[in-house]
């Protein structure tokens, strides 16, 4: 296990050895569909040092922004990825959405990508190739992007996004789906509270020649988070009844962490 969490490091750690240049305070505004208020959403930029570049769009999950989010942001850029990350919650007056998934609308949040995507496309070390990776909240933000043109028609145009990966976020607009026009990959620990498995097999059967679906046996919601194991507030409608476990699981973190790289690297290059 030892060597398996310094893997972990060592991946994060690649990105200050490639000499990644961070920024902060830059804000894109983004309209709510559902009162038309405008707010600014603040902006954390992980750039590699070469222009011309692909990116990824960072998505939290349901307890907003934290340093997880961060790792996987100065991860993605050792793998040569610009990677950005911002907060959907805290603009619109929310600390978190835990047992509250709808305080801040998954399609709300797939509006909120797209005004970051659009922003990324207009920098010139971007090479407007964007992909997605979301967490909980934040993964079935991911399958809102791509939900039967939802976005395409809020916007007036296609979406910005080549690609999407879902971490243990249920696929709980599958209902609105059908087609899926992006790459996607998921991933799922078999004992995850949150979610339901079944649900996420008829998704990839459903959509087979868009969707990778991968499930790691024992593990947790959470299990690429590092060092944790704690129990959190549900919803109405999680396969746990209220409440779940989120605990790491260094096994199943690497081997999504590597499935992940190799998603990225087919789709973005």
């Amino acid at each position: 296990m030892g060597r398996l969490i310094t893997k972990w490091s060592a991946l994060a750690l690649l990105a200050i050895l490639a000499g990644c240049v961070t920024t902060s305070g830059v804000v894109v505004p983004s309209t709510n569909y559902y009162d038309k208020k405008v707010v600014d959403l603040n902006l954390e930029v992980f750039r590699v040092p070469a222009d011309d570049r692909p990116t990824v769009i960072v998505l939290h999950g349901s307890g907003g922004v934290d340093m997880h989010h961060r790792d996987w942001a100065k991860m993605i850029n050792g793998w040569g990825y610009n990677a950005v990350l911002f907060d959907s919650f805290m603009p619109r007056g929310v600390r978190d959405v835990n047992g509250r998934p709808f305080d801040v609308p998954f399609l709300q949040r797939a509006l909120d990508a797209e005004m970051v995507a659009k922003w990324v496309t207009a920098q010139p070390w971007s090479n407007k190739k964007i992909c997605a990776l979301g967490f909980s909240h934040g993964g079935v933000t991911v399958l809102g992007i791509d939900m039967d043109g939802y976005v395409n028609r809020e916007i007036g145009g296609e979406h910005s996004f080549q690609c999407g990966v879902n971490y243990y976020g249920m696929p709980m607009l599958d209902m609105f789906f059908s087609k899926a026009t992006m790459p996607i990959q998921i991933h799922v620990g078999s004992n995850d509270g949150s979610n339901d498995i079944n649900r996420n097999k008829d998704f990839a059967r459903k959509f087979a020649s868009n969707t990778e679906l991968f499930i790691y046996p024992n593990a947790e919601h959470g299990f690429d988070r590092a060092a944790t194991n704690i129990r959190v507030k549900g919803y109405a409608g999680v396969a746990s009844g209220g409440s779940y476990v989120i605990k790491s699981d260094p096994v199943a973190r690497n081997q999504s962490i590597e499935r992940v790289k190799a998603f990225f690297d087919r789709n973005l290059n």
